[in-house]
Order: C-alpha cells, then structure tokens, then sequence
C-alpha cells in the first residue's frame, strides 16, 4: 500500500480534503478512459468492500487502473495536483490500511497477469494478483512459488513484507523469492526497480513506488500431500492437546524427523458441529508421497486423531480448502507474539489462553514457525544483505497469532478482550521477542525500529533516496 486523493462526482469534479486542505479540480480527460469510482457511482459501496468490517474510513475516490500506463497516469496527475494517495492491492487486513479518509485509492486488482518465463523459473506477477489467481495460474502448468495460504490475500503485498507460510521450511519467505520488480516511481514513471530499490521493496513494499509487478522465482510442483488433521480433544482438553501436539512437532523437528518439506502448522479454531477443537494444517512439498505418508504418521502420532483430511492435491485445492474456513470479513483484532522457543512459561500461557479463548467462528490461535532447515535461515547471511527484511526473523521462531476476531460484531468486544489478554500476556515472556512480520504486528508495535530492525537505517536511507518529497506517504509498513 503506498500513498494520492480525489474526492468525486458522477461527472469528474472532484472535492475533497487533505490534511485539512480543501482541495478541488477536473479530472482531465487523460484519465477518462480509467475506471473511476465517487461517493456517487452506484458501485462505489462494492469496491470499499474489504476484509475488515471495523474499516470506516471513506476515500475520495477509487481509482481502477487497468494497466501499468494508467497507474503512471493517476501518480503523474496527482503530483500536479499535490494530491496524496493509497494503493490497495488486495485488502485482507484486518486494520484497512489501504483507504485513508478523503485520500484516493488506486486500486491495483485489474493487474492480475501471471506471466511465466520461458525456462519455466520465473514469472512475472500483477500487482493487484490475489493469492489464490497465483496458485491456481501457476498449478495449470505444474508450477509454484510461495503465496498466501487465504486465496484472498494480495500477493504482492504478502511477498513483499516477508511472506510466511506452510512451505517456508521448504522454499523460504516468499519475500526472498523476489528477483525484480516493475514500479511507477515518484516522479510518476514506470521503472525497473534497479539492485538497491529492490533491496527495500524486500521487506518495505510500496515505500518506493507503487509496485505493478514482480518477478518471482518458480518451482516444479504438480501435487502435493495435504489437509487438515483434527486432533480428539475429549479426553485432555483442549489447552493440554495444543501443547503436546505444538511441542511435539518442535520436538520432531529437532529430531530430524519433521524434514523441510513438511510443513505443520498447529492452530485452535471452532470447527462447526464439533466446537473448539485442535488441529493442524500439514502440507507435505516432495514427489516422494511415500516419504510423505511416513512423516504424516509421525504427526498423527502426538495426540488421538479425530479425523484426518489429508491426502493428494493441488496447492489450489488446499488454499481453497483453508480459505473457506474463514469468515469473507470480521471486525476485532489480529495481535501476534514471536517466541525463539516452547519454554514452559509459553506453554503456560497458552494453556491459559485456550481454556479462555472465545467460541467463535472468528477467534483462532495458531502457530507459524522457522525452522533451521529454511533456506531463509540456511542461507540467511547472504539473503539479509539484499533485502530490508527484519534479519533478527531469519532465526528459527515461533509466531503465535492470536485471531481476536469475529463475524458477529455482537461478539466484538468479547474477542477483542481475550486478544489483548493474550497479547500482553505472551510478551511478557522471557522467550518472546518483540520482531513479528509487518503484517501480524499488532497497532502497538508497529514501530519502524520493530519493522526492521537493524535495517532500519538503511531503509529510511533508501526512503530519502527515492521519496524524497514523501510521495508515497501513505505506504505500509511505515520507514519513519
């Protein structure tokens, strides 16, 4: 998301306010051929659609290029204007980051091309690209890159403020799978992001100028072994079966018997008919099937089984899965802890964080985790010097997400008080650091010194190089 404004009417007059300038002018008929959305087009309501019911924020006017000239259209108007701006790219944030009151949005979906290289080891990948239109592109032709595990994630935004997943084990963040990008610069024109720009858009997104398209590397991979096990919490509870099974698989992987092409992710949810229940979602990344099956055993084996899913599919087939377990849009609050360990003081807390976790579709606990075997912690020295990514998050860690969420805004503050609970409870750990990926950390830390780290300073270096007169004001995560 990056930063320009226009309040409309049905016939091209905008009038609108920022930061407390009234401001007012004719779109030019330059623009004109660009779908473009006002307080009055009847589908204006429809595109301030988003994943957040909590968002209430009410741009000026949306913007719908088609094309990357039309981006460099909209940003070259608005600089004559003096105009400030937002981009969205897919609008799965629970904080709706992507409209600012009175400030346009430029809304990117239109750019979804998927275009792959002809050695097969890149592609080149729209802006405005949803995580599922990735996968599924890239499935018909027996490819794949890392992408968001909820089909309506953007994927440019995913990608480029570290990308975690079920496969980072086996292929790495999805921000280290970055090898160009295509940008509308300050100035208003189209650029090929050159080494140092691209080293901030790893890490820093849309700082430097709205991202049109990236190219990511790709991976041979037609099927893979995957589904959902739901463990049988009858017996020890809830709060007890998270801990063995979430311990347990920390345990399998510091015995080598959990290899890089396994991932497991343990998480809490409400599974409809059954109640609170404990799963985990696993994703087996090798043709070998055979070894698959053997270390899915080694996962059913942690606690009774309630039911298992798993079986052979296509990476569409298991984000469509996952992304039908969660509500279209929530209000509430998405808090996040990182770990460097299961010490018994976590352990602890997120015992206690269970048995008091709201039954609610919306409410979840899971865990994602690092581990050693991840070629962005393999290779992490090398990775870390072209990319603006938080270096301390290339260690192995684990990130417990806390979904204080919920459709039933009836239910709100019910959620939003265990989120919090459990927000401040976990970072009082001794184990807990306070580095989380920029887009799970919670309002409270989203400081740039906790966004990067010891990149910081390089970052805002690259920020006064290539923004020099704040253009792009508005992008998330914030350098300064």
């Amino acid at each position: 998301m990056n930063g320009a404004a226009v309040n409309g009417t049905a016939n091209g007059t905008a009038n609108g306010t920022t930061n407390g300038v009234s401001q007012s002018f004719s779109r030019p008929a330059s623009l004109d051929p660009i779908p473009w959305a006002t307080p009055h087009s009847p589908e204006f309501h429809e595109k301030l659609r988003i994943y957040s019911k909590d968002q209430h924020e009410a741009p000026s006017a949306i913007a719908c290029p088609q094309t990357a000239s039309d981006v460099s259209l909209i940003v070259e108007h608005c600089l004559q204007q003096n105009l400030s701006f937002t981009v969205r790219n897919g609008g799965h944030d629970i904080s709706g980051r992507c409209f600012k009151d009175g400030v346009l949005c430029i809304d990117l979906r239109a750019l979804t091309r998927v275009d792959i290289a002809a050695d097969r080891k890149t592609a080149r990948i729209g802006g405005g690209a949803l995580g599922g239109n990735v996968a599924a592109d890239l499935s018909a032709h027996g490819l794949f890159t890392p992408s968001p595990a909820i089909d309506s994630v953007g994927y440019v935004g995913w990608a480029t403020m570290g990308g975690w997943g079920a496969f980072e084990d086996h292929f790495g963040f999805g921000v280290d799978q970055i090898v160009a990008a295509t940008v509308v610069d300050s100035k208003g024109e189209i650029v090929e992001a050159d080494r140092d720009m691209l080293r901030g858009i790893r890490g820093a997104c849309g700082n430097f100028g709205v991202i049109v398209d990236i190219t990511a590397k790709l991976y041979e991979l037609e099927k893979i072994y995957a589904g959902a096990i739901i463990f049988d919490v009858s017996a020890a509870g809830v709060p007890d079966t998270f801990v063995k099974v979430a311990s347990g698989i920390e345990r399998l992987h510091d015995q080598g018997l959990l290899p890089s092409a396994a991932g497991a992710e343990p998480f809490i949810a409400a599974v409809p008919g059954v109640g609170p229940s404990v799963l985990v979602t696993f994703a087996w990344s090798s043709p070998d099937f055979t070894q698959g099956k053997q270390v899915l055993d080694r996962v059913l084996s942690l606690a009774p089984v309630a039911k298992n899913t798993v079986a052979e599919m296509t990476v569409p087939q298991m984000t469509a899965t996952t992304t039908s377990r969660v509500p279209a849009s929530q209000s509430g609050r998405s808090v996040a802890a990182t770990v460097t360990s299961w010490s018994p003081a976590v352990l602890d807390v997120i015992r206690e964080l269970a048995q008091e976790m709201p039954v609610d579709k919306g409410a979840t606990m899971m865990v994602h985790s690092l581990n050693r075997e991840s070629p962005s912690v393999q290779n992490s020295q090398n990775l870390a010097k072209e990319s603006s990514f938080n270096p301390e998050l290339r260690q192995p860690h684990h990130v417990i997400e806390i979904l204080g969420t919920t459709p039933d805004e009836s239910n709100r503050e019910t959620v939003l008080r265990w989120a919090e609970k459990a927000y401040h409870a976990l970072r009082k750990c001794d184990d807990a650091i306070v580095p989380c990926h920029p887009c799970l950390l919670d309002v409270e830390d989203r400081k740039p010194e906790n966004v990067f780290g010891a990149n910081l300073e390089s970052v805002q270096k690259l920020k006064k190089s290539f923004d020099p007169d704040g253009v792009f004001k508005y992008a998330v995560p914030s350098i300064f």
